[in-house]
């Protein structure tokens, strides 16, 4: 079953003005479907879609592609899943940052941050 969305009136306009739309999905089938529904509303105002494959383990980001894939042409990143995230706002520092702190920090986080640099380096181009 394939689930519908519906922009409401008062995002129209924001979404025509975003120079990117981020849609995070996760490798769960409720979620992807009721993603595919809002890419479908959401691309009838923009089409600067990206598609995050968020909190991602294992194969999730190869499975949630290819099927995305098929459907899309949009820009697809992985997130993988990740405590960092948590820490962002206590401790006031990127993913970057806690990474280069060295040790633990850097085996734990650097895989993590680089899938930041990469979005981050995509949207900016």
């Amino acid at each position: 079953m394939l689930f519908r969305s519906y922009a409401d009136a008062r995002v129209i306009s924001v979404l025509k003005k975003a120079k990117y739309i981020i849609i995070p999905i996760t490798n769960e089938e409720d979620n992807i479907e009721v993603a595919i529904g809002a890419i479908d509303e959401i691309s009838k105002y923009n089409t600067n879609i990206i598609i995050i494959v968020n909190k991602a383990t294992g194969n999730d980001f190869i499975e949630v592609s290819e099927d995305l894939k098929k459907i899309y042409q949009y820009p697809i990143f992985e997130i993988k899943k990740s405590r960092v995230v948590r820490r962002l706002t206590s401790e006031g520092k990127s993913i970057r940052d806690i990474a280069n702190q060295g040790g633990l920090f850097k085996y734990n986080y650097s895989k993590i941050a680089d899938q930041f640099d990469e979005l981050i380096h995509f949207i900016m181009q």
